[in-house]
């Protein structure tokens, strides 16, 4: 009985979060992001120390990835702002000057 009443309660959870994101969405003021959807799982049981680390790597490497794509972008940019003063263009992806194939 006690593990019905876990899942029901967890289930209830669910709901009202679908709920709040609906009604959020239906009712948010201009401009307003409203209530999001869980974006994962809602987490019940207690991880592991091995799932805890595990998570945690992954999270730093998407925090990585995450920095190395601001990083690319800032330095496009640069090279872009950089060759229009100088009135030369940059195909994106492609260094001036480098070869086409």
């Amino acid at each position: 009985m006690e593990e019905e009443n876990q899942k029901a309660w967890v289930q209830g959870l669910y709901i009202k979060s679908a709920l709040d994101s609906s009604l959020s969405q239906l009712f948010k003021k201009k401009g307003s992001k409203g209530v999001q959807y869980l974006e994962k799982p809602l987490e019940i049981l207690e991880k592991s120390e091995k799932e805890r680390k595990r998570d945690a790597v992954r999270e730093r490497r998407r925090a990585v990835r995450a920095f190395e794509a601001l990083r690319q972008e800032q330095i496009r940019r640069k090279r872009k702002e950089r060759n229009a003063w100088s009135g030369k263009s940059v195909e994106k992806g492609r260094a001036p000057g480098s070869a086409t194939g």
